[in-house]
């Protein structure tokens, strides 16, 4: 017989067994309806979808297209017995087994009617269907082809430029070229786009690219002026260069732009300039040059004369002593020969000859050195030099253009030169910094005179000085004439613009000046003027660090 406690504690556990069963029961329920939930959820999200998405078996056939794919397509709901390859012909390369197999994704952009879009092709092998998905990238494809439309007016825009362009990232790699640049400096696009701008394949004279940031520092922009470069005929030119800073954001610098116009042209006709202008300032000053040579050319003919004279004379001595020693020899009477020996040599005045021949001699030889002076600064002077920068011994110049004009300031200005030996020589165009100093020293001899024929004033001064400031040699040339007027002071760099009378000036000197000392040279040029007491004209040139190479070629060059 049961008992009744253990049926009683059997029948709870029972009870509690089917509640708890009830409950995992009711806690699977909600779970499966969850999951149904989603599935509905995510099999009507397709047909919710604004983009088109079709789905085919692994035979093509289609099995699903939601209605933005129906309306795009024309597809009616019922319509399901069509192929991949009917709707999108383009497929036919596609192998669709093995998309689906190897669940690959495929992009392609395609264009249907007037809209552009881009297909994604992604199989599924789980369930051997390939899905399709459409995004409409019109907008995206216009854009693209503005940019590609505007990229390319660009490029022909530059193309079409003269000037050269090169583009320059902000590691120093060269990123673009137009057409001149390639032409002009002979370069191969696919050689040079990449490689950093010092170890490119373009033969120029530029400075390395961190040297150049360097000297750019907080400016936009730098010009670089007579930069050398091999041309393609196998001759030198020359290029002016405006470096620019290329900005990628706010105080960011992305690269550097760099646009060069050849300008070998200008400077050919600059030098000619030049030149016809040195050869100008001789003409006007060789009558001078006539008169400084005459001088010598005199005294040297009065000399020569004068030596002939004395020749013939200790010839007849001579003479006269050859018979002497002759009647000796024979054993004659020689005491009448050494009278006439005597009186030969009373009437050759020979005491007197013998004085002065040595002084004749000497005075001849000053004179030919000085012609030859003259002559050496006259050929130095007219010279058309070198189109290469070469060091100079800038005194060396002062002195030959003084003796060069010493006709034209000689009579009016004592020369007071302050020369410092010890001044470093000068990388510079030396003929065309003669033809500044000759026009400076011109203008102030013309200045001297104009204030003596405005006063009483007797010989003037000019005084040239060179020293060292900072990091130039300044060369300071001072008169005490007359001073430029308040009026002209602004002026008179200005070419063409002229304070002399017609005849006496061309208003080109102070602006051949100006252009070479400043713009071919760097430097500066300046002047202090106080009308009736003088001008002081300023000319300082930057000196520059010299390699030991260049000074190893001087002075090879000089031995």
């Amino acid at each position: 017989m049961i008992d009744p406690e253990v049926l009683k504690r059997k029948i709870q556990r029972e009870r509690e067994a089917r509640k708890e069963a009830e409950r995992l029961l009711e806690a699977k329920s909600r779970e499966l309806f969850v999951a149904n939930k989603k599935t509905a959820e995510i099999a009507l999200f397709p047909e919710l979808s604004p983009h088109p998405e079709l789905r085919f078996d692994k035979n093509g056939r289609l099995v699903l297209a939601n209605p933005a794919a129906r309306t795009l397509l024309g597809l009616k709901e019922e319509e399901v017995d069509i192929t991949l390859i009917e709707l999108f012909p383009f497929t036919h390369i596609f192998n669709l087994e093995a998309l689906i197999d190897e669940n690959k994704v495929n992009v392609i952009n395609q264009q249907i009617g007037s809209a552009h879009y881009q297909f994604v092709f992604n199989g599924v092998s789980k369930f051997d269907f390939i899905n399709v998905y459409l995004s409409d990238i019109t907008a995206l494809e216009l854009a693209k082809r503005e940019i590609e439309k505007s990229h390319g007016e660009t490029e022909r825009l530059l193309s079409s430029i003269s000037s050269i362009l090169i583009g320059v990232n902000e590691r120093g790699e060269v990123t673009r070229l137009n057409a001149a640049a390639r032409e002009l400096l002979t370069l191969i696009e696919g050689k040079t786009i990449g490689r950093h701008l010092d170890n490119s394949t373009i033969n120029w004279s530029l400075s390395p690219l961190q040297e150049i940031v360097e000297e750019l520092g907080e400016k936009d922009s730098l010009n670089l002026d007579d930069i050398s470069y091999s041309r393609s005929d196998g001759k030198t030119g020359y290029l002016s260069i405006v470096v620019s800073k290329v900005l990628g954001g706010v105080d960011t610098v992305s690269g550097y732009l760099f646009i060069a116009r050849d300008v070998t042209r200008r400077k050919e006709l600059e030098l000619q300039l030049v030149q016809a202008q040195k050869l100008e300032s001789l003409g006007q000053l060789a009558a001078g040059i006539a008169h400084e040579i005459n001088t010598p050319i005199q005294f040297i003919s009065d000399n020569t004369r004068f030596l002939e004279v004395a020749f013939k004379r200790f010839d007849s001595v001579l003479n006269k002593s050859e018979e002497l020693v002759n009647g000796f020899k024979e054993g004659g009477a020689v005491m009448e020969l050494v009278m006439q020996v005597e009186e030969t040599m009373k009437k050759a005045k020979i005491g007197y000859m013998r004085k002065e021949i040595p002084f004749a001699i000497e005075e001849t030889i000053g004179g030919i050195d000085q012609v030859a002076s003259i002559v050496s600064g006259m050929k130095q002077f007219s010279h058309p030099g070198s189109t290469e920068m070469q060091l100079t011994d800038i005194n060396a110049s002062i002195s030959n253009t003084l003796t060069v004009a010493r006709n034209e300031w000689k009579y009016v200005a004592d020369i007071d030169n302050q020369l410092n030996d010890s001044i470093p020589k000068v990388l510079c165009h030396e003929m065309e910094l003669n033809q500044v100093f000759l026009n400076i020293i011109i203008n102030a001899a013309h200045a001297i005179e104009s204030a003596q024929k405005d006063g009483d004033k007797g010989q003037g001064t000019i005084t040239i000085k060179t020293s060292v400031v900072e990091d130039h040699v300044e060369v300071a040339i001072s008169d005490t004439g007359t001073g430029i007027p308040e009026e002209a002071q602004g002026k008179i760099f200005d070419p063409f613009y002229t304070t002399k009378e017609v005849g006496k000036g061309t208003g080109q000197g102070l602006s051949i000046a100006y252009n070479v000392v400043v713009n071919k040279h760097g430097g500066s040029i300046t002047f202090e003027t106080q009308e009736g007491v003088g001008t002081t004209f300023h000319i300082r040139l930057p000196l520059t660090t010299v390699t030991q190479e260049e000074i190893m070629d001087e002075l090879y060059t000089a031995s």
